[in-house]
């Protein structure tokens, strides 16, 4: 994945099509050539199967409770 630095990728597929086969596949490259690898997913059943995977809400400390004043506390360094 050389000088692809700040990449996004989104798979939007029908189930048991693999999707997260690739999803591993694509991490374990990247992690391999030393880059940082964030797998989120919007469900806790989706990321039970992602090596490393999180909840979007949890990894970025999103509160549940949303209000219109309601920030993250996620940081670069908090990664």
């Amino acid at each position: 994945m050389a000088n692809y630095r700040g990449q996004l990728f989104f798979l939007n597929r029908e189930a048991d099509t693999d999707k997260t086969f690739v999803y591993n596949t694509i991490s374990a490259t990247c992690r391999r050539e030393g880059d940082i690898v964030i797998m989120v997913t919007s469900t806790g059943i989706a990321s039970l199967v992602l090596d490393g995977g999180r909840t979007l809400h949890s990894r970025f400390k999103i509160p549940l409770d949303v209000l219109a004043n309601s920030k993250s506390r996620f940081t670069k360094q908090s990664i």
